[in-house]
């Protein structure tokens, strides 16, 4: 009797020895599980990094970024909305003046130097905002005109190797029904364009004829010049483009 009783104890000390043998097995395969899976994170993360420098070196890590670069950048931006704020205000200034708004002043060749100097400048007190001058047939001559003038000619009149160059301070002129005709390359050291404007914005040309025949010069010549409005004209330019532009916008140029 004792025998039989021992013999179902003896097996269950067996039973639960292997139970907790199997149970320690187990969390050994957990652990090893979880220590190969943390692994695996471990290397995926350490290959992203890896694969984040890589890529950082395709990208700006040659150019610095700094406030400077910033703070030039917001001034340019600064300068170009002013300049435009600026130009709007310019292109609105103005209306389109009046040719007849004064009395002429004829100029020819036997009165030119008393109102322009042997380079083509207008004297100090000769001519001043607002007038208008009436070129009559002339030839070799250049005329840089810095005032806001209303220049015209006679019907039949023609200026033979001329340059009407409107430089700064000659906004708002008006140039029409002039007959310009040249021939020639360079006079006093100017390609004989037939009008130039450079730095003036604002300037009329119409109802004019300008034919130019030679190499390096051109009917109309444009630079930083904007506003301007060409219209009504007959323009050639043999040899070279009628009207080049640079840094010039928002001109009207039509009917031409």
């Amino acid at each position: 009797m004792t025998n039989k009783m021992k013999l179902p104890s003896i097996l269950a000390l067996i039973v639960i020895l292997f139970l907790s043998l199997s149970a320690v097995s187990a969390s050994e395969n957990i652990d090893l599980v979880t220590n190969a899976t943390d692994s695996a994170i471990d290397d995926t993360i350490a290959i992203s990094d890896s694969n984040n420098d890589l890529t950082s070196g395709f990208d700006d890590s040659n150019h610095e970024i700094t406030d400077n670069d910033l703070i030039t950048d917001t001034n340019d931006l600064d300068d170009e909305i002013a300049s435009s704020k600026e130009s709007e205000k310019i292109g609105s200034s103005y209306e389109e003046p009046d040719t007849l708004s004064a009395e002429p002043i004829v100029i020819d060749s036997s009165n030119y130097l008393q109102y322009f100097d042997s380079d083509g400048k207008i004297k100090s007190g000769a001519l001043k905002d607002g007038d208008t001058i009436k070129i009559k047939s002339i030839s070799d001559r250049i005329f840089t005109i810095d005032k806001r003038l209303n220049i015209i000619s006679d019907d039949g009149a023609t200026l033979s190797n001329c340059l009407i160059r409107l430089v700064k301070g000659s906004s708002g002129s008006v140039l029409e029904n002039l007959k310009i005709i040249n021939t020639k390359e360079k006079i006093n050291n100017y390609y004989l364009s037939g009008i130039s404007i450079i730095d003036s914005s604002e300037n009329t040309i119409r109802n004019s004829v300008i034919n130019v025949s030679v190499h390096k010069c051109f009917a109309i010549m444009m630079s930083n010049a904007s506003y301007n409005k060409i219209i009504s004209n007959t323009l050639i330019s043999g040899l070279s483009s009628t009207i080049p532009m640079t840094a010039s916008s928002y001109n009207e140029i039509r009917d031409n």
